[in-house]
C-alpha cells in the first residue's frame, strides 16, 4: 500500500516538493520541466531535453536577480493592451542563467515583467523608469534573450546618467552636434 503510494507521488510530482526542502543551504531547488533548444550568447548550444528535478546552489547572480522577476501588471504601463503573464520556473531559471553573462556594471535595481506580446509589434523587449518587461518573441527559438536584457538594462543605465554624461554620450555616439 504505502509503496502504491510512494510511486503516485513520484508520478505526479508531489514528491518534488519534499525534495525541494532537502536542499543544504546555498542550494535552490530546481523543478523538473521540459527544456527548449537554445543557444548561450557565448555561442554554447543545449538540446532540447528534459531537466530532471534538483538542488543548484546559489550563485552571486541568482542572489541579485531571482527576487527581480515579477509576476502581474506594471501600474502605469502605458501599453494598456498588452497582456501580463506570469513567469514560469523554466523561464526565470533561464533568464538567471543568462543574466550570469551580464557584465556586473549592468546589474541595476529593475523590476522584469513578463507579457505575450508587445504593442510594437515583433519587439522582445521594453523598458521605462525601473522595469523590463519581456514577451513571447523574447524566448523563441533564435531570439537572444540575453541580447535583449542587456539591451533594456543599457536604458536603464542611460535613464540614470547625470545630464552631462548623458549628453557627453549622446556627443560621443554621434546624436548630437559638439
Amino acid at each position: 500500500m504505502w509503496f502504491r503510494l510512494f510511486i503516485l507521488v513520484s508520478i505526479f510530482g508531489l514528491g518534488a516538493k519534499a525534495q525541494a526542502q532537502t536542499c543544504p543551504p546555498n542550494f535552490y531547488w530546481v523543478k523538473a520541466h521540459p527544456r527548449s533548444e537554445y543557444a548561450r550568447a557565448d555561442g554554447v548550444s543545449y538540446s532540447a531535453a528534459h531537466v530532471v528535478g534538483h538542488c543548484r546552489s546559489k550563485s552571486k547572480t541568482y542572489d541579485f536577480w531571482v527576487e527581480k522577476f515579477v509576476n502581474g501588471r506594471i501600474d502605469g504601463w502605458p501599453h494598456l493592451k498588452e497582456q501580463f503573464k506570469n513567469w514560469s520556473s523554466k523561464e526565470i531559471e533561464l533568464a538567471i542563467n543568462l543574466l550570469t553573462e551580464v557584465p556586473e556594471f549592468l546589474w541595476t535595481n529593475v523590476a522584469i515583467y513578463r507579457a505575450s506580446e508587445s504593442a510594437t509589434k515583433g519587439n522582445p523587449a521594453s523598458s521605462a523608469k525601473g522595469v523590463i518587461v519581456l514577451y513571447d518573441s523574447a524566448f523563441k527559438k533564435g531570439g537572444n534573450l540575453a541580447r535583449y536584457i542587456t539591451h533594456e538594462l543599457g536604458h536603464e543605465i542611460f535613464r540614470n546618467m547625470s545630464e552631462f554624461n548623458m549628453t557627453t554620450y549622446r556627443m560621443a555616439g554621434g546624436w548630437i552636434e559638439k
